[in-house]
């Protein structure tokens, strides 16, 4: 199973080179829901754990966020920063992602990590 993948802005260490920009998806949010969405994210399966630190791009102090890990609900995947990006910066998700998981009601379904494709 192949994954579609949210929130790997080409401005991160580890981000797409080809994918959306981080500094234009700021302050632009893609609904009122940010809590539940950020619920969603938060309940993700941990698909990768990555060694270090992952420090908040945007701020010229590059503040530490945390320990990056990919998350995932089957069907996207995501950096576990993207919540950080959601509650400072108010970033925009794709349509396509936010409909997907209102679609869902809001919870992330049972996955079988093992069977990803990342």
């Amino acid at each position: 199973m192949d994954l579609k993948q949210e929130g790997f802005f080409r401005e991160l260490p580890y981000g797409d080179p080809d994918g959306d920009s981080l500094q234009q998806a700021v302050g632009k949010p893609s609904d009122c829901d940010i809590e539940k969405i950020v619920s969603y994210l938060s309940a993700g399966h941990i698909l990768a754990v990555a060694p270090g630190l992952s420090r908040d791009v945007l701020s010229k102090e590059r503040d530490v966020i945390g320990s990056l890990s990919v998350m995932t609900d089957g069907t996207y995947a995501w950096p576990n920063d993207l919540i950080y990006y959601l509650r400072k910066y108010n970033v925009r998700i794709s349509d396509d992602f936010r409909a997907h998981m209102q679609q869902a009601n809001w919870t992330v379904p049972p996955v079988d990590v093992q069977t990803i494709n990342f």
